[in-house]
């Protein structure tokens, strides 16, 4: 196949992907904030940050490590394994230390009393969110590009 040809097909399936991405979360934020009402809001907003801050911090630098690796064609089994090692278990571990820091100080940390046993959400959601960014690097630094606007999609 045309270098040319390929390069022009990768790069309208990119674009029907960003498309379609913020169409589908256009819908889903119209059909949540109806749903929800004014008042429920801002917890969602809450419950939908968080886990994304914790696998920041968690991950540390991690969708850079991987993306360079896999660059480098690495085996992929060996990504896969820092992926779980570090995006899974140390964001697990971060989250887990917010829970206790909540639980030990309720009353003077307001973010505690709006979560209330939402937190458990955001304690599963933040090991996912480091599953999800470091799978999109790999993808993207080994030129995976269908598998990395199918993840988007999925995301």
């Amino acid at each position: 196949m045309n270098p040319g040809r390929r390069y022009l097909g990768l790069l309208l399936h990119s674009f029907g992907t960003r498309v379609g991405m913020t169409v589908f979360r256009l819908i889903r934020n119209a059909i949540i904030a109806r749903i929800l009402g004014p008042e429920a809001r801002g917890l969602f907003a809450l419950i939908s940050a968080i886990p994304e801050l914790i696998a920041a911090v968690g991950s540390g630098g991690l969708s850079s490590a991987l993306a360079y690796d896999a660059a480098r064609n690495a085996p992929a089994g060996l990504l896969i394994a820092r992926l779980i090692l570090f995006g899974g278990v140390v964001c697990l571990g971060v989250a887990l230390v917010g829970v206790a820091v909540l639980q030990w100080f309720p009353s003077s940390i307001e973010l505690g009393q709006s979560l209330g046993r939402w937190v458990w959400v955001v304690v599963i959601a933040a090991p996912l969110f480091a599953f999800k960014s470091g799978l999109l690097s790999v993808h993207n630094a080994a030129g995976h590009v269908r598998e990395f606007n199918h993840l988007r999609l999925i995301e």
